[in-house]
Order: structure tokens, then C-alpha cells, then sequence
């Protein structure tokens, strides 16, 4: 098994309501684990932005992490996609630039 197809599996196994709590977690290794998942849950949209939020997070490796999953959140996104989660516009404007 390759590591993205792993990596697909325990982002599906976590699921979004875990990674709304990871997210949101004090400790620093749930939120890297979290933003490193996030991009392959197909619903990793909806979460913009609780992603752009860490990007100002205290710990600069997070910052760093949210950014990075923010851009690959973002780069792959339709327009329909956008239309069907509600997604305002300058979510994903910031995401991309």
C-alpha cells in the first residue's frame, strides 16, 4: 500500500467531526496530524477556514503546516465544489494567492 493511499484511509477512518477536534486541540501533534490528513477527506472543504485560522497559530511549524494544506485544499477545488459547501469566495481567494 503507498503512503497516500494510507494516508487517504486514516484521514476516512478519522472522519470530519475528528478533525474538527484536532483541529481544535491544544496539542500541537493533532493539529499537524489533522492539517496533514485534511487535504484527503473529500469533504476537506468545509474546514477552509479553521485551516487559514492555524496559519497565525503560535507555534510556527503549525503556521507553516495550515498554509501548506490550505494551498492544496484550495488548488483543488471546482467551481461547483465551492457552490456546493458554501464556501465564500474569499476563502478560497486566500488560499490560492
Amino acid at each position: 500500500m503507498t503512503d497516500a493511499v494510507a494516508t487517504a484511509r486514516q484521514a476516512r477512518a478519522l472522519g470530519p467531526a475528528r478533525m474538527t477536534d484536532m483541529l481544535a486541540s491544544e496539542a500541537r501533534d493533532d493539529r499537524l496530524t489533522a492539517l496533514g490528513l485534511l487535504p484527503e477527506l473529500e469533504e476537506a472543504a468545509v474546514f477552509l477556514e479553521d485551516v487559514a485560522r492555524l496559519m497565525t497559530d503560535a507555534d510556527a511549524q503549525v503556521g507553516a503546516a495550515a498554509g501548506s494544506t490550505l494551498a492544496a485544499i484550495a488548488a483543488r477545488l471546482t467551481p461547483d465544489e465551492v457552490s456546493r459547501w458554501a464556501i465564500p469566495a474569499e476563502a478560497v481567494a486566500g488560499g490560492i494567492a
